[in-house]
């Protein structure tokens, strides 16, 4: 392709710029923060170490800034919403990674470490606004990690067979009993190394951290359950207590947003260790519908990116000892 076309099944240029994320190999450190928020990237970097700045990108709503964070390479990386947009992410990592442009071939596997930081909805009762939720066990009620056949989930993976790792097959059971049967939900894991980390660092940390299942809507009204206005007519109007119902490992499904899924499953397809923390924003149990105001969430999302960046530190620094 000396013309400068692009393959339309993996876009990358002969110079090695990817379609979607618009940058290099060499742009995208192996530790990454990933936000929904475009807007939120330059808060993940504030916390860089000085002057470490050496990437800035900015394409559609994926914005990348990567520097270092207590000597250890970091990106911050924007997916925008939906686990759709992070499937394009995942992949184009992956393509970054292990696609070598000039010989059009595929290398051998380049381990990454990622964490989602963002923000969601608890469905379990008594959870308190403000806590950090780190993901155990990933729901998806989206039908993006449907288009993966179960040889690639099961028997290819570098992280091991998906139904033999703790709590699957429970957590996979527990949904077709529930309500939520008829959705086809799908199941991932987010890596040992990166929850068990951050609920080690997290046991140190002022704000509350808890360990729970975390499920994924393709959408943030319907999909989670919300009648609004005429749009009341759903097909899973209890949808926040169905999911608080359901329980693997002697947790819960703690909670909902629009992202985990798909980046615990295709992690685990690539070997990647991924995992995800969120700022729970607002209580969906029955009776309680209020928003964590701006002047609490932003101190939570701080504490939310801090301990997912020491999280990356510290297991780079770990690895770099092996």
């Amino acid at each position: 392709m000396g013309d400068g076309s692009m393959n339309t099944e993996v876009p990358i240029s002969e110079d090695g710029v990817v379609y979607h994320l618009l940058a290099r190999k060499e742009d995208i450190a192996d530790n990454i923060i990933l936000v929904g928020d475009p807007g939120r990237v330059p808060f993940v970097a504030s916390f860089f170490d000085s002057g470490s700045i050496r990437y800035k990108g900015n394409n559609r709503e994926i914005v990348t800034i990567t520097g270092t964070y207590k000597g250890v390479p970091l990106t911050a990386m924007s997916t925008g919403m939906g686990t759709d947009n992070c499937e394009i992410v995942m992949t184009e990592l992956h393509i970054l990674k292990e696609f070598d442009p000039k010989s059009k071939t595929w290398g051998p596997r380049h381990p990454l470490n990622i964490i989602r930081c963002g923000t969601c909805g608890s469905p379990h009762d008594g959870m308190e606004a403000g806590t950090l939720v780190v993901t155990d066990l990933s729901v998806g009620l989206d039908n993006t990690g449907k288009f993966y056949n179960s040889e690639s989930v099961e028997e290819k993976s570098p992280n091991g067979k998906l139904s033999t790792l703790p709590g699957i097959k429970e957590l996979r059971t527990a949904l077709s009993n529930s309500g939520l049967k008829n959705i086809g939900c799908y199941t991932s894991t987010a890596h040992p190394d990166i929850k068990n980390t951050m609920m080690s660092i997290g046991e140190s940390r002022d704000r509350r951290v808890m360990l729970g299942h975390t499920a994924s809507a393709p959408g943030f009204y319907a999909c989670q359950g919300r009648r609004v206005g005429r749009l009341s007519g759903l097909e899973y109007p209890d949808l926040p207590a169905q999911l608080n119902r359901v329980r693997a490992l002697n947790r819960p499904v703690m909670n909902l947003e629009m992202e985990t899924s798909s980046i615990c499953q295709i992690s685990h397809i690539l070997g990647y260790k991924a995992g995800t923390v969120c700022v729970v924003v607002a209580s969906r149990a029955s009776g309680k519908a209020s928003l964590l105001p701006d002047d609490q969430k932003v101190p939570a999302m701080r504490d939310c990116v801090l301990l997912a960046m020491d999280t990356l530190a510290k297991l780079a620094v770990s690895s770099s000892k092996l």
